[in-house]
């Protein structure tokens, strides 16, 4: 059983304060997620009474891909370490009480929860991402013991502590929370290994853990489910903020510019955003939004890598002087000492360079793609690198000839009939419904998300397959599909060549 100061349940506590739990909590109270329990929204706060009263010791975040269960259990984590307070430790370590009675030179016990150790009063959260993989469940318990080692900053020196010795230490009340059950790698085999794992953990150890709908948890718990956010108003908010936060360290003149560029583009949000708005019902549409406008802002470089600058329209590409890569570089700072963590200094463009970034057309069709690639790009990012890439390259292209060959009138289409005529395969349906691409509900009637992502996805196809020829000219949906795979093809570089 390890032997806990003071020190060590303040670092535990920290820990789960910094990093991405304070940059969930400084974001979450703009989503305002729906979090239902039998037909009952609940907020944060109820949420950890509820784990700390229930019988139950595994509680489920059910919700969609977007839907915001990492953001929330990461808040959950946050909120459950700042109720720990140093003055809350009770005793200062093993044989510490004043009143010691000597027997044989040694102390004897009255009171283990007391003598034994330094002890928080609340609740000890651990986090950790299943986005793992493991071939034994022994594997996953050497490294949580690991993780939680590392967090207590306990002596590297000494052999790492079980994990029952730090659940079996007396008083103590511990949360496992637990990000990404549906995202295991071979879930088949190793879900249902890890289930009976938690399950047979000790009474004062509770698991709280995030996962998607459709898959198997045996016998659940208590079940929260997520819904997802469409009140225009907040999104905005939301937007607003992260765009702030993501351009905080820039100062001067180029501060002023990229206000009117995010002004301009919220702006647009509000009055004119009716087909792209319901995309943000997936908060990583959101964080692909706000990489896109960053995409738009005026980028530069110092002089001294300027024999690596490639012009590109209004942008500056920094290319690697030995060609193994390049990058476009953001302003963080308009002071000319700044260094950037590539090693270079950056500087601000000049008024004219700045001056056509301004008044650039929005376009819907450039900007949905954007925000899929992100959403893409931030998805293979939680698997084994390269190991899906193929996989999802499959599910996109199937996904966009599924957008073009079905009845865009249509309310849902037969999944068996979609399979039969090819237009995708059953990998590539949950692959896309994984991602919030697709609707399957229930299992059998499949939609996109709605109608002008599915249009999106027509033109797209038209770009790649189909040589500017559309179907269905006289369908109500053909003038969209066209102003979307117009603007496609001018920001591929070729001429509109539809009216």
């Amino acid at each position: 059983m390890p032997l806990l100061e003071k020190q060590n349940w303040k670092n535990l506590f920290e820990f789960h304060k910094q990093g991405e739990f304070l940059e969930a909590n400084n974001f979450y109270p703009y989503y305002e997620i729906p979090i239902i329990l039998k037909n009952q929204c609940l907020t944060e706060n109820e949420i950890l009474d509820l784990i700390g009263k229930i019988e139950s010791r595994i509680t489920f975040i059910i919700g969609k891909a977007g839907s915001g269960k990492s953001l929330l259990i990461r808040r959950l984590v946050f909120l459950l370490a700042s109720k720990f307070i140093s003055e809350s430790i009770i005793s200062d370590g093993y044989g510490a009480n004043e009143e010691k009675i000597v027997e044989e030179d040694d102390y004897i016990i009255h009171d283990i929860g007391e003598e034994l150790e330094t002890l928080p009063k609340t609740a000890i959260p651990i986090f950790l991402s299943l986005r793992c993989d493991f071939p034994e469940i022994n594997d996953f318990q050497k490294d949580l013991e690991s993780h939680l080692s590392n967090i207590l900053n306990l002596k590297t020196d000494e052999e790492i502590p079980k994990l029952e010795g730090f659940f079996s230490i007396p008083g103590t009340k511990w949360i496992l929370f637990l990000d990404g059950f549906d995202e295991l790698h071979n879930i088949e085999d190793r879900g249902p290994k890890l289930y009976s794992w938690i399950k047979r953990l000790p009474k004062n150890v509770t698991a709280v853990i995030t996962t998607r709908p459709g898959i198997s948890l045996g016998e659940p718990g208590v079940i929260l489910n997520l819904n997802s956010i469409q009140d225009r108003e907040q999104i905005l908010n939301l937007l607003n903020l992260k765009l702030n936060y993501a351009i905080s360290d820039v100062n001067g003149e180029i501060r002023d510019t990229y206000h009117d560029i995010m002004s301009n583009y919220l702006e647009w949000l509000k009055n004119d955003s009716d087909e792209i708005m319901p995309l943000f019902g997936n908060f990583r549409a959101i964080d692909g939004f706000v990489d896109y406008i960053l995409g738009k802002m005026p980028w530069v470089i110092s002089e001294e890598d300027i024999d690596n600058v490639i012009v590109d329209g209004p942008y500056f590409k920094w290319q690697h002087p030995k060609g193994k890569s390049s990058k476009i570089l953001p302003v963080y700072s308009s002071e000319i000492d700044f260094v950037s963590s590539d090693g270079f200094d950056l500087v601000p463009l000049k008024n004219e360079q700045i001056d056509q970034t301004d008044n650039q057309p929005i376009l819907e069709g450039p900007m949905i793609r954007s925000i899929v690639k992100f959403i893409r790009k931030e998805n293979l990012k939680r698997h084994p690198a390269g190991i899906l890439l193929n996989k999802d390259e499959k599910a996109r292209n199937e996904l966009q000839k599924l957008a073009w060959y079905v009845d865009w009138s249509a309310n849902f289409y037969n999944r068996d009939w979609i399979q039969t005529e090819k237009f995708i395969d059953e990998e590539s349906i949950d692959w896309n419904e994984n991602l919030g691409f697709l609707v399957c509900n229930p299992r059998e009637k499949i939609n996109f998300i709605y109608k002008y992502f599915q249009l999106y996805c027509a033109a797209e196809y038209a770009c790649n397959y189909s040589k500017g020829q559309l179907h269905s000219k006289d369908h109500p949906d053909y003038s969209q599909v066209v102003k979307l795979h117009n603007q496609l093809m001018q920001d591929d570089g070729y001429e509109p060549i539809l009216s």
